[in-house]
């Protein structure tokens, strides 16, 4: 009863959201020979400042200046719009941003990160209006995370399960919403951002090329259509239906596991690290899971994109997961996580017996669902 009023209750605030959200025209990038970047940090003693853009394989640095006072000029040229981050070389300090050829303003104190002030960017505000708007989903899932952990620390079974379910009903809310509003607006830069993360990987892949080939042609132009293009094409390749692509890591001890070593049972493979709180969130079900299925032929791999092997070895010791890990200590740069087209943790992908990827991005009762389908085929 709990979870049918809540879903009854997250539906209404849905519907308020999306009708208030598509009603919004998007803003255009202006007709600019460029941008102009001028920040102003307080209260920090950088005397350079670097500038980077969200590309296919990850952050790249775009630009350096030299700077006094936390005062910092830049200048250049976007096609069409992207994401971008400035601050220090360590990124100790980031300002992120939703750029154009604009000029912008960037005001903060570093020694308040997060509570920077962005100006002269359509695509920011566009951005910063969409980011509100999911506020009542994420503000409640940050919020079932820090009761889910207070749960675990007096070990209370029953409330962890039941806050993991909520959690998952708001992340499917939040998806939909998303979906639709990116839907609602193929003209828009931003709308390609929300595609790269996190729709690429919380959709399937027909439905993200879908999405991705109802772009406008007008905004085929950007860094960020170029990278969707790419991520679709690793995507596709392993796909619901693909040989699973293979790779080699190695374990905990340091030897080297190849991925078709691990198959002739139902396979795993369990995207995860020990930083990431819905993963370990998640842990104890997948714990259970595999305590009922394993004898009956499933298997996990745990991918982790820890960087600290240390905590990662300890993180599996402390959450009892008993099945085979392996990790390059990369983390988000983990080979198989790039071969696989994962840019956000947990991430499942499930592998038959002979090595085909039957489904992806499973978890809590979808994933129960699925193993107790396939077993019962299995005895049949």
């Amino acid at each position: 009863m709990r979870n049918s009023l809540l879903a009854i209750s997250a539906s209404i605030l849905l519907g308020t959201f999306a009708t208030s959200c598509s009603d919004s025209s998007t803003p255009q990038t202006p007709e600019a020979p460029g941008y102009v970047i001028d920040m102003h940090i307080s209260n920090t003693s950088m005397d350079s400042a670097f500038l980077y853009e969200l590309a296919q394989d990850g952050w790249e640095l775009k630009d350096s200046v030299k700077g006094d006072s936390g005062k910092f000029h830049f200048e250049g040229q976007i096609e069409g719009a992207n994401y971008l981050a400035v601050g220090d070389r360590k990124r100790n300090y980031s300002v992120r941003l939703m750029a154009d050829n604009s000029t912008i303003t960037i005001t903060g104190n570093f020694e308040k990160p997060g509570e920077e002030t962005v100006t002269g960017s359509p695509a920011h505000s566009e951005y910063l209006a969409i980011q509100d708007s999911m506020t009542v989903f994420s503000s409640t899932m940050e919020n079932l995370i820090e009761k889910y952990n207070a749960a675990e620390g007096t070990d209370d079974t029953a409330a962890m399960s039941s806050i993991e379910s909520e959690y998952h009903l708001y992340e499917k809310l939040k998806d939909k919403w998303l979906k639709g509003w990116v839907q609602a607006n193929p003209k828009s830069y931003v709308a390609q951002f929300y595609m790269i993360n996190p729709l690429s990987y919380q959709l399937s892949t027909e439905e993200l090329r879908e999405m991705f080939d109802g772009m406008a042609p007008e905004v085929n132009n950007s860094q960020m259509y170029a990278t969707l293009s790419n991520k679709l094409a690793i995507l596709e390749n392993s796909a619901v239906g693909q040989i699973a692509p293979e790779f080699t890591m190695n374990d905990t001890d340091g030897n080297p596991v190849t991925l078709s070593s691990q198959f002739g049972n139902y396979l795993l493979i369990d995207f995860w690290a020990s930083w990431c709180g819905p993963c370990r969130m998640e842990n104890p079900h997948m714990v259970e899971l595999y305590n009922e299925y394993h004898p009956k032929g499933y298997d996990v791999l745990g991918v982790s994109l820890d960087r600290d092997k240390d905590k990662w070895l300890a993180a599996i010791a402390k959450d009892n997961l008993t099945w085979n890990h392996v990790s390059d200590l990369g983390f988000w740069n983990n080979a198989a996580a790039k071969l696989y087209g994962v840019s956000s943790i947990p991430h499942t992908v499930l592998i038959d017996p002979q090595g085909k990827i039957i489904a992806r991005g499973l978890s809590g009762d979808e994933l129960e669902a699925k193993l107790a389908e396939l077993f019962a085929s299995e005895i049949q």
